[in-house]
């Protein structure tokens, strides 16, 4: 028996879904709670969908309160304002505006400040209909915070003596490979900050690899946002019509699917506080407040962007053959109708995944179908213990200088600290990261020491 086969057969957690539309990484943050029988565990789970689509959906929101008046909803806020009265307004994913008061949320600033950028659950009622946005009164809060399981994420790295990123493979049901490790290095790596400075990532890959249930489960693993589509100004920095912080400042980390599909003008609109922000972490809004002073906020925060290998009716492997900096350059340029550089300089990573590698045949299942992840709060411990692992050291990269010396140098420390080795070829590191390389044969030596454990797993 392999050290994955007891990983999974000791650590990993297997909870069926029982209700449609649950995001399973819902079913995952409240493993915990599914105990009994099968119709008491499907009753829970439909009870935590309900209070969870209330925060999507504000139509059945203003309906359930309209017929109950008190009703409880399942919520992480995407932007958050706090007034010097102590009046405090979230905006749920549905865009209702949540009223209440910061005596709420906490004890003191450090317990609010945290609490209002966490899952929390909410109970409230009647908002009042004079605002001309749709809004309800906040009753009373529960944070549900989770914790980092450091000890116990330690413990499986010492005990099992396994490479961080086969650790976090399996932490997300995922059977370590080459062809995982080629997915997933690039996501894992917008996890972590590197000299204090985020990490940004780009990936363009087949269909089937993963891409949106990555962004999903970060979002209940550390509090990432992710938006389906290219967000607007007011949902990413803010909201001049409600005065709300977007989120960007009520998030660890950005992630944003569909960027094949983005919209011209939405990104032209974001396009110059992109680049402040990513590069900077200073974001700027072009609108006024009511005291006529532009909105400015201070946050360092990670993005990782996803879309498909798709360019019209033709697959991006027939027409790539660039530099994958030059070639992502050449087509927002062409698209948005503005020199793009500048925006693709600010990511560590512009990852071209041509190869298809559908990820439905690399999850870990059980006899009975259902896939065995890592608890959150374990998940949320190895990022702090790989975070911890991360040289902070000069590389020579010879005439590379600027941001791609800090790209490199950023991408050369953490995989060292995910494989707990050293890249077997420097000089193929640094033109990976310029995009001259795919970046892919970075993992064929790691990938060769689990072979033989990836053939026990996929039996």
């Amino acid at each position: 028996m392999s050290q994955f086969d007891d990983i999974i057969k000791n650590e990993l957690t297997f909870v069926r879904n029982y209700v449609r539309d649950l995001p399973f990484s819902l079913v995952i943050a409240f493993a915990d709670s599914f105990n009994g029988n099968e119709d008491q565990i499907r009753e829970k789970q439909r009870k935590i969908f309900d209070m969870y689509r209330l925060s999507l959906d504000k139509s059945i929101l203003n309906l359930r309160i309209a017929i109950e008046r008190e009703v409880k909803l399942i919520v992480k806020a995407d932007g958050i304002s706090i007034k010097q009265d102590g009046t405090i307004m979230l905006r749920t994913r549905g865009d209702t505006v949540l009223i209440g008061s910061i005596d709420q949320f906490g004890d003191n600033a450090t317990e609010i400040e945290n609490n209002i950028r966490e899952w929390l659950l909410v109970t409230v009622t009647t908002g009042d209909q004079r605002l001309k946005f749709d809004n309800a009164r906040i009753i009373d809060v529960e944070p549900l915070q989770g914790y980092r399981d450091v000890s116990n994420a330690r413990r499986i790295l010492n005990e099992y003596a396994i490479k961080p990123i086969d650790a976090l493979l399996l932490g997300f049901g995922i059977k370590p490979c080459f062809e995982t490790y080629r997915l997933y290095f690039a996501r894992f790596a917008s996890q972590f900050f590197y000299n204090g400075k985020p990490i940004h990532v780009i990936q363009l890959t087949n269909t089937d690899s993963g891409k949106s249930y990555f962004a999903v489960r970060m979002e209940f693993v550390d509090n990432w946002t992710h938006f389906t589509e290219f967000p607007s100004p007011a949902k990413l920095i803010f909201d001049g019509r409600t005065g709300i912080h977007g989120a960007v400042f009520t998030s660890r980390g950005i992630a944003i699917d569909e960027f094949d599909k983005l919209r011209k003008e939405r990104f032209l609109d974001a396009y110059q506080s992109l680049n402040t922000g990513l590069e900077n972490g200073i974001w700027r809004r072009g609108v006024q407040t009511i005291s006529g002073i532009s909105l400015e906020g201070y946050r360092y925060i990670p993005f990782l962007i996803f879309g498909n290998i798709i360019h019209g009716e033709t697959p991006l492997s027939d027409i790539f053959t660039e530099n994958s900096r030059t070639y992502l350059t050449n087509y927002l340029t062409n698209q948005i109708g503005i020199n793009a550089e500048s925006f693709v300089e600010r990511f560590a990573l512009i990852d071209i995944v041509l190869r298809k590698i559908p990820i439905s045949k690399y999850l870990i299942r059980n006899d009975k179908g259902i896939i065995g992840v890592l608890k959150d709060s374990i998940i949320r411990g190895l990022i702090s213990e790989i975070e911890n692992k991360i040289k902070i050291r000069y590389l020579d990269t010879g005439e590379i200088e600027g941001r791609l010396q800090r790209h490199v140098e950023a991408i050369y420390h953490i995989y060292n600290a995910l494989f707990d080795m050293e890249p077997e070829d420097t000089n193929f590191l640094i033109r990976s990261v310029t995009g001259e390389l795919d970046i892919g044969n970075l993992f064929v030596t790691p990938a060769k020491e689990i072979d033989k454990i990836g053939e026990v797993i996929s039996n």
